[in-house]
């Protein structure tokens, strides 16, 4: 049902990775940038701007690293493929109603695409995000059909280690987490298509080699930017073993950990493609009692479904959102798993219900493929990708789709300068830790 899943699933299972388990000693600035070690990573961007004329846009930009080949080389070519670096790009015009987005796929190759940690960068042909690693921000660009932007990001608060113990889990037992930090709120100044444009964006970065459970049918994934200076992050796994968790974000900077039975996510209405039919829940409740926050949660425009151009690869839905209720804001909306199947959104509610934590709405155990079919599918997917891999040499190769996802001191001066010399602090969801410096 889900290949992209499955395809994670499979490669995440590959031998010669680490796997995310508590007790990591996170070392900034050098965790912003790649661990080979480990078997998928990305960079996630996204955003909320509004031009000088009053237009409003949202918009996604996504680095994915997905590792091939660890250990010993007897192949000196540039061209081998030792990680495949995958990329989408997107923009949500709001007033005008029209969503474009683009997907690219290559191989690290002479420079085509790849993480420097030295050179302070993240890219894949002439998209890139760039890093001042002293100060934490970051300039992302893209150019593409009808998308030209160039975007300075300044941090407002300092990074967020989201989870428990350092990890972010994702199912139950050892291994099934990443490592997942976030830059929650990034003030947002520069050009797109030639117009001045000002907003806030939000930042992941997630690494790991074993996330999801074989059941997992897709997931469900929320962030908030309330017009309180507070932000919050939700998600929701679904399938037989269904996992919710959450990051709630402070005024003042402090982070605290969300389980499944201290928020609810309740889809309320739902657009239905015209292109694949999928279903999506494009308009929600989301509650968390002890926080006092009661919220809808609304899509921009109903039509952000990002569709796969290849049966390997996923489609999905992801854009622009507006909250309301007890606090206004902005954010963003993930929603993976509905263009395979008849699922109708993630459903969590509080402990003390008789019903369980999370469960998929109207879908039954028999309405999923079994394990054989999933492994059978992500068989095709990873030799599909091996194919294109071994095309791949333009930096404008548009060729696959990127693994989903799922899944903060206010001012920047709260960041810290990130020297090698000195110990870092950052947000962790229950307080704030000293972690090792670079």
């Amino acid at each position: 049902m889900q290949t992209a899943l499955a395809w994670l699933m499979l490669f995440s299972l590959a031998g010669g990775y680490r796997e995310a388990t508590p007790g990591y000693r996170y070392q900034f600035p050098r965790d912003h940038f790649d661990h080979p070690e480990f078997k998928t990573e990305w960079w996630y961007y996204t955003g909320n701007v509004r031009g000088t004329d009053g237009r409003h846009y949202g918009f996604e930009l996504v680095f994915f690293r997905q590792g091939q080949h660890r250990g010993a080389e007897t192949n000196p070519s540039l061209w081998r493929v030792d990680d495949l670096y995958l990329a989408h790009l997107a923009l949500t015009d709001i007033d005008g109603r029209k969503f474009r987005y683009f997907e690219r796929l290559n191989r690290a190759g002479p420079g085509i695409a790849g993480v420097s940690f030295e050179n302070g960068r993240v890219w894949n042909g002439n998209w890139q995000a760039k890093w001042d690693k002293r100060t934490g921000a970051q300039t992302i660009s893209a150019v593409d059909d009808g998308i030209r932007f160039t975007l300075n990001l300044a941090p407002r608060t300092a990074p967020v280690i989201h989870g428990e113990n350092g990890v972010s889990e994702k199912a139950e037992g050892a291994g099934h987490a990443s490592y997942y930090v976030s830059f929650p709120l990034l003030a947002v100044e520069g050009t797109l298509n030639g117009s001045a444009v000002t907003g806030t964006a939000w930042m992941d970065h997630e690494w790991f080699s074993n996330l999801l459970d074989d059941s997992t049918q897709g997931w469900d994934w929320f962030s908030a930017q309330f017009d309180n200076h507070t932000e919050l992050m939700l998600f929701g796994l679904r399938g037989k073993n269904p996992y919710a968790s959450g990051t709630y974000i402070d005024a003042s900077g402090r982070a605290q950990h969300l389980k499944s039975s201290d928020f609810a996510m309740q889809p309320m209405d739902y657009w239905t493609s015209p292109k694949t039919g999928a279903r999506y829940p494009v308009r929600w409740r989301v509650t968390v009692p002890s926080l006092k926050i009661s919220v809808e949660c609304a899509a921009a425009i109903p039509d952000q479904e990002l569709v796969s151009k290849d049966k390997y690869t996923p489609t999905y839905w992801e854009g622009a959102v507006r909250y309301s209720g007890s606090a206004s804001g902005a954010g963003y909306l993930e929603l993976t798993g509905y263009a395979d199947g008849p699922h109708t959104g993630t459903s969590t509610k509080p402990e003390g219900n008789s019903s369980p934590k999370m469960r998929p709405n109207a879908v039954s155990s028999s309405s999923s493929p079994s394990n054989n079919a999933n492994k059978r599918s992500a068989c095709a997917a990873a030799c599909s990708l091996a194919r294109m891999a071994s095309r791949v040499g333009g930096g404008r190769s548009r060729v696959g789709s990127p693994v989903l996802r799922p899944m903060a001191a206010r001012a920047s001066a709260a960041f810290g300068a990130l020297s090698s010399a000195s110990a870092q602090r950052v947000a962790v969801a229950g307080g704030t830790t000293r972690l090792m410096g670079p």
